[in-house]
């Protein structure tokens, strides 16, 4: 599948390099793909899709079983109820992300989940990473349009309230 091909991902490395034509998947009010100026509010038919895209893109490339996220997910069913609910989930999540022009960014085995991030998508962990660093030269607007919030307070770089 296909990998972040924008190098190595320390210090938001990846990140800098990003150029405009990139998406933007953003979980930062609703849940969304940004490209450019346009907002494409996330079309999912189940909330916990949301939830369980917020976990996984949070960690690319990190191997999750379904199990695990089952539980997480749906902690008073039964394990298997629970993953009956996730493949459910997972269908519509797929489907999504396929229709959004992101085939593969979600790899899905028979026990396992992964999220590939593809080299035209950036994520929330790769922007705030990027800040965190000093990196975010390149994210303008979207890194003004966080350390602008009275809630994002990066030590100093950014221009919440401390």
């Amino acid at each position: 599948m296909a990998r972040s091909g924008g190098g190595k991902r320390e210090g938001g490395a990846a990140v800098v390099s990003a150029q405009r034509g990139k998406t933007w998947l953003t979980f930062f009010g609703r849940p969304s793909l940004v490209r450019g100026r346009r907002v494409l509010p996330l079309e999912l038919r189940y909330r916990k899709g949301c939830a369980l895209l917020a976990f996984l893109s949070s960690q690319p490339s990190r191997t999750t079983r379904r199990g695990a996220l089952a539980d997480l997910l749906w902690p008073d069913l039964a394990e298997a109820e629970g993953r009956r609910n996730l493949r459910v989930v997972l269908n519509d999540l797929a489907q999504a992300m396929s229709g959004a022009g992101f085939d593969g960014a979600l790899e899905i085995g028979r026990d396992w989940v992964t999220f590939r991030c593809h080299a035209g998508l950036l994520t929330d962990e790769m922007l705030l990473r990027a800040l965190a660093g000093g990196e975010a030269a390149d994210f303008s607007p979207l890194a003004s349009k966080l350390t602008e919030s009275p809630w994002c307070d990066l030590g100093g770089r950014g221009g919440g309230r401390g």
